[in-house]
């Protein structure tokens, strides 16, 4: 089976951690990057703006991504690796209060989705959350979120919610960030399947990814956390292998021929 990579040249070194700053990244966090390539610099993602100037990042092999992992989605039901069978898969991971990458993939994963439908290819876009709180933490993981952010009044909100509900009780800290994503996911394109789960649970899917994630303290005024991460897009072909390695701000049309490219190999 072919097994397409993005050239360095395109990917540098700009898959170094990506800030996703509490801050707002203004008109750029939220365009929709259709047909122009992205920009990267030798800093990474953000540059030196978003403190990650020192870091450097070589892509993983695809064989060594993937393998069994238990999540749960925004309705409560169980998501394993298995359910990524049957169809092309853009998987991402990031986090719900993330304002600068998120954003960009959670706007144009599903819009290369839809352009695949149109080529007669079945795609899906996948959200993994990574911010899982502890199993007591009953804010749903609000130290790292900071006033004003998306997501702050829902994770509060649906916690509360949850809490006093007939039909469902908050019971642990995941279960609060379940129904905080829930809320905010009703803000996103509705085929998006965001998934989320406990620290272990979370921590296994991030090992399988080689997804790199750090955790630092935001400016004293914002109070808090943010989380730097690796933002890589990992296209799964529908025997649930990583066939394929994007960014969060490729082009969509760059998407969708990688995607036609592998699918049309497979045949």
């Amino acid at each position: 089976m072919s097994r397409v990579l993005l050239s360095l040249a395109a990917l540098g070194a700009a898959l170094a951690l990506a800030g996703c700053q509490g801050e707002s990244g203004g008109a750029s966090a939220t365009k929709l990057v259709e047909d122009a390539p992205p920009a990267h610099d030798a800093a990474g993602h953000g540059g030196e703006a978003a403190g990650h100037s020192g870091h450097d990042y070589t892509p993983p092999e695809l064989s060594e991504l993937g393998g069994e992992f238990q999540l749960v989605d925004i309705h409560g039901k169980s998501f394993s690796d298995a359910d990524l069978r049957g169809s092309w898969s853009l998987v991402y991971l990031g986090y719900m209060e993330c304002q600068e990458a998120c954003p960009i993939a959670l706007a144009s994963l599903p819009a290369a989705v839809q352009k695949l439908s149109g080529h007669g290819i079945s795609a899906r876009t996948v959200f993994i959350d990574i911010n899982a709180p502890r199993l007591d933490d009953m804010t749903g993981g609000a130290a790292h979120r900071m006033a004003g952010s998306p997501g702050d009044s829902g994770a509060h909100g649906a916690g509360h919610q949850g809490g006093h509900s007939g039909d469902h009780v908050a019971t642990t800290g995941p279960e609060v960030r379940r129904l905080a994503l829930a809320e905010w996911g009703k803000e996103l394109d509705q085929e998006i399947i965001i998934l989320s789960g406990t620290r272990k649970q979370t921590n296994t899917a991030q090992r399988l990814f080689q997804a790199r994630i750090e955790s630092s303290m935001l400016r004293k005024e914002a109070m808090g956390h943010q989380l730097n991460h690796t933002t890589n897009v990992y296209v799964l072909n529908p025997e649930g292998e990583v066939a394929g390695l994007l960014y969060h701000d490729t082009a969509v049309g760059e998407m969708v021929a990688m995607v036609r490219e592998l699918a049309a190999a497979e045949h």
